[in-house]
């Protein structure tokens, strides 16, 4: 059928044409523009259906894509897709510490039997946002990230029923009204995540391990902290060792 493709990507006025109106597919020209997808981009016409393939994908590549296809002799058709460009987070680092975090390297101590250690893994870039977890081998210790709950606590609120006689309790296990209950007030719900750790990853992803009272046990053990945002690539990770002075 002979017909002239257009891709466009809406949101920067970029198109990838194919104009195969001669009717052979040995004479079409071809046409991407340089200053956006450019000799990347190609459209695969002899293929059911006609494919756009674009090479080395790039985050900014993401977007919402315009197909119209104009017939000679048939109404023009048009399609929408939007494309979504999954990148993954370039680093995690360990801080230890609740009040002071600061970055460790490999190794966490020397550290004394009967402390506690406060270990929080930050995830560094990646889009959409990553999602963090420790494991000791292949045990999952913590994936309760403290920066989802940090996100949500503000928007959160609990019912407080003051001073609620045995009659208004029972009342509520039956149809009754407000005028039943006592006053009501809303009470905002927060997690206990300690100010300097909250303050100083806030926006980024991160997941926070407490371990102890520490025992003998705990010396030169492996901890791995993971995050990802996709079932495609390997997690990003970073693993660190517990050193003790055991007595």
């Amino acid at each position: 059928m002979q017909a002239s493709f257009y891709i466009i990507p809406l949101e920067r006025w970029d198109n990838i044409r194919y104009d195969d109106r001669s009717g052979s597919s040995r004479r079409t020209s071809h046409w991407s523009a340089e200053d956006a997808l450019g000799a990347r981009a190609s459209l695969e016409v002899l293929s059911l259906p006609a494919q756009l393939v674009v090479k080395s994908l790039r985050e900014d590549d993401a977007g919402l894509y315009h197909c119209r296809v104009d017939f000679r002799k048939q109404p023009t058709k048009t399609t929408r897709v939007v494309l979504s460009v999954v990148v993954p987070p370039t680093s995690v680092v360990v801080y230890e510490g609740s009040s002071l975090p600061h970055a460790m390297s490999s190794v966490v101590g020397p550290l004394h039997e009967g402390d506690m250690v406060t270990l929080t893994c930050v995830a560094q870039g990646g889009k959409p946002p990553p999602t963090v977890v420790w494991f000791e081998d292949t045990r999952l210790l913590e994936n309760l990230m403290e920066s989802e709950i940090n996100y949500s606590a503000s928007s959160m609120s609990e019912l407080v029923f003051p001073n609620i006689s045995t009659e208004q309790s029972a009342t509520l296990n039956k149809n009754f009204t407000t005028s039943d209950l006592a006053p009501i007030s809303l009470a905002p719900h927060t997690e206990k995540i300690p100010d300097a750790i909250r303050l100083m990853f806030d926006g980024k992803p991160y997941n926070t391990l407490s371990l102890g009272p520490l025992t003998r046990q705990d010396l030169k053990k492996l901890l791995t902290c993971e995050a990802s945002n996709n079932n495609i690539t390997l997690p990003t990770s970073v693993v660190v060792m517990i050193d003790m002075n055991c007595e």
